[in-house]
């Protein structure tokens, strides 16, 4: 876990830097898979290595950072009145293991042509809502907490082997309990996306967090949640359960923002303390 504190700069690191611009205040973790949530004066444009950043009308922004991202990040400010700032960002490299899991049935594993169809389908389904999530903040705040107790079973980033064939990397936090033990929305939002049975993630629920940021929740047992329903942080969504691709009973947790999957642990860990606000 890698916590963080940036300093504006130019060519050198001053914190005088700008100071009419009522400079970003930023909070996070710079590591593999973290999360950042920014906070800039309304107008200024955001780029990350050249990229543009969404930005709300508000000046609120997230930046985001696959499982393999490179150490050495840029973040570019562009103030209304055409004045920039530069933000060195050294992302934390981060060590993985393999995961071995049997048991599986060999469908879920080696799915048939039929299957293959099926799961074609289904991708396109989530494709699209993705494609839909709000450009604007939805989120009441920016603290996201635990979906449901359990013991943590997956952790993210890991290679997966299974019934001994190697698999992508699990990007998403397992969390294991009994069938039927609540699972809450992590924070508040919209309900983008419910499914009643997928191929792999079984019953499925995204909820919308605004900003391209969306948080999921697969393999539930019971959905209590409809499309379009606004939640808050807390409230019921559904129940643990082993629909799907598992071995037993847990929710399979992901945080995304946009395309880059996220580590949901270190947006729950992360998210209480702010870094840098002049």
């Amino acid at each position: 876990m890698r916590f963080f504190f940036i300093c504006l700069t130019t060519m050198l690191c001053s914190f005088s830097v700008l100071s009419s611009e009522k400079n970003l205040s930023v909070k996070g973790d710079l590591s593999q898979g973290g999360l950042v949530v920014g906070k800039s004066p309304i107008g200024t444009k955001i780029k990350l290595n050249d990229k543009n950043i969404l930005v709300s009308p508000k000046g609120q922004f997230f930046l985001g950072f696959t499982h393999t991202a490179k150490p050495n990040q840029v973040l570019k400010a562009t103030f209304p009145s055409g004045k920039t700032a530069e933000y060195m960002l050294n992302i934390k490299q981060r060590d993985y293991h393999t995961q071995y899991i049997e048991g599986l049935s060999k469908r879920k594993v080696l799915p048939t042509p039929f299957d293959l169809k099926r799961i074609k389908k289904e991708n396109i389904a989530l494709r699209k809502a993705f494609a839909r999530l709000s450009k604007t903040r939805l989120m009441k705040d920016i603290k996201f907490s635990w979906p449901t107790e359990g013991t943590i079973t997956g952790s993210y980033g890991t290679s997966r082997v299974l019934n001994g064939v190697p698999k992508k990397a699990h990007l998403a936090v397992d969390i294991a309990n009994p069938v039927g033990t609540i699972v809450h929305a992590a924070a508040s939002g919209k309900i983008l996306f419910v499914h009643e049975g997928m191929f792999f993630n079984g019953k499925t629920v995204i909820i919308d967090h605004g900003l391209n940021l969306a948080s999921v929740y697969i393999h539930l047992d019971n959905i209590t949640v409809k499309l379009g329903d606004l939640v808050n942080k807390g409230d019921d969504i559904g129940a643990i359960g082993r629909t799907g691709r598992t071995t037993g009973p847990h929710l399979h947790w992901e945080l995304r923002l946009g395309r880059i999957k996220l580590d949901p642990k270190l947006a729950v860990e992360s998210m209480s303390r702010i870094f840098f606000e002049p």
